[in-house]
Parts: C-alpha cells; sequence; structure tokens
C-alpha cells in the first residue's frame, strides 16, 4: 500500500503539459481588411469557455469581433485591421493574444504582420506614378506623376510613425523630397486624399 501512495504523489506532482500557441495563419493583412484568423495552440484546453483574439502592438490593441473554438486546440476569429491612423490598426508586427476565463493570457510574440496593400488606385486620380531612385540615396528622391486632385505626401516608417509630410498640388507633377538623417530601412510613401490612398515601399540606403 505504501507504494502506491508513493506512485500516486509522484503523479500528482509531474507537472502538466505547458499551455502555449503555436501558430497563427494567415500571418499578415492589410489595413482596412477583414479577415479570418486561425490561431493553434498545444497543452490549450479552447472548449472550456470562451476565449477572444487580441493583435497587440504596444498600446495598440486590435480585438476580433467575432472568436469561435473549434476545437481543444484551434480558434476562429474574424478579425478588422482598422485604418491606421485612427484609433486601429497600424503597420508593423503584432503579438497574437488569446485570453479565456480558464488560463491565463497565452501569447505569440511578433506573429502577425499588417501592411498596406501593394496597392490600391482603382479609377485614381495619379496616374504614371514614378519614384526614383528607390532605394533613396541619402534620403533624397524624386516623386513624380499627373496628378488630378490634391494629395497629402506621407513618409511611415514601420512602427506606422509619419517622419514627413506635404502637400502634392494637382499641378504639380514633379516633386524633390528630402528626409535625410532618418535610418536606413524600409518605409511606406502614402499619398492621400478624401477620396483614395495610394501606398509604395520605399527604401532608405
Amino acid at each position: 500500500m505504501k507504494h502506491i501512495y508513493t506512485l500516486l504523489a509522484a503523479l500528482v506532482t509531474l507537472p502538466l503539459a505547458a499551455q502555449q500557441l503555436t501558430g497563427v495563419t494567415p500571418d499578415r493583412g492589410h489595413v482596412n481588411t477583414t479577415l479570418t484568423l486561425t490561431v493553434s495552440g498545444s497543452g490549450t484546453n479552447f472548449t472550456q469557455g470562451s476565449s477572444t483574439v487580441i493583435l497587440q502592438q504596444g498600446t495598440s490593441i486590435i480585438i476580433a469581433n467575432d472568436t469561435r473554438t473549434m476545437s481543444d486546440t484551434e480558434l476562429e476569429a474574424d478579425i478588422t485591421l482598422q485604418e491606421m491612423f485612427s484609433s486601429g490598426a497600424r503597420i508593423g508586427h503584432y503579438d497574437v493574444i488569446v485570453g479565456s476565463n480558464f488560463f491565463a493570457d497565452l501569447q505569440l510574440p511578433e506573429a502577425f504582420y499588417v501592411d498596406f496593400p501593394a496597392s490600391v488606385e482603382h479609377n485614381s486620380n495619379v496616374e504614371m506614378l514614378s519614384i526614383y531612385p528607390n532605394p533613396a540615396l541619402n534620403g533624397q528622391f524624386t516623386l513624380e506623376g499627373t496628378f488630378s486632385k490634391d494629395f497629402e505626401l506621407l513618409i511611415v516608417d514601420m512602427t506606422g510613425k509619419a517622419i514627413h509630410s506635404e502637400r502634392i498640388g494637382k499641378s504639380q507633377n514633379r516633386t524633390e523630397v528630402n528626409i535625410a538623417g532618418y535610418s536606413p530601412g524600409t518605409y511606406i510613401l502614402i499619398l492621400q486624399n478624401n477620396e483614395e490612398r495610394i501606398a509604395r515601399k520605399l527604401i532608405l540606403r
């Protein structure tokens, strides 16, 4: 009998399988879109209660519109990546977090990436848009195009912070831009007005 008690005590003290998130599909999305994420876990028991999927980047938090339990180890979440300059999504990496009443928040660091669509000019007020040189040397480049409306030009870093802003008039077909002093890397060039937004990748060397 003593041996049975010893065995039971040993079983009680065995560590439980660690609960963790193991992946998210897809792992990126564009601003101003709604998509369905599948979040996978290991050692989890999502069926025990109501779970919520959250994306977090610093103080920027995006909560899923709806989270559905598919199994002990899989959730589906409909999530809207709102306009980045309002209170919603900013470009960059996000932690994927699952919260529940039955376990502590589980986190998958920097597992989801929010970016701009490659292009959004449909029936655009801009024609023949060109950025050169790109990569830009010493922070200097030229923006050319035929603009039928006024636009705001923004240069945004990969955290969503605007580092440069200026107005592009509809008759201003060529603009010399100088953002010297900023670190080499990838930035996003945005042309926007009340009717549309155009985004292009800009690389500084």
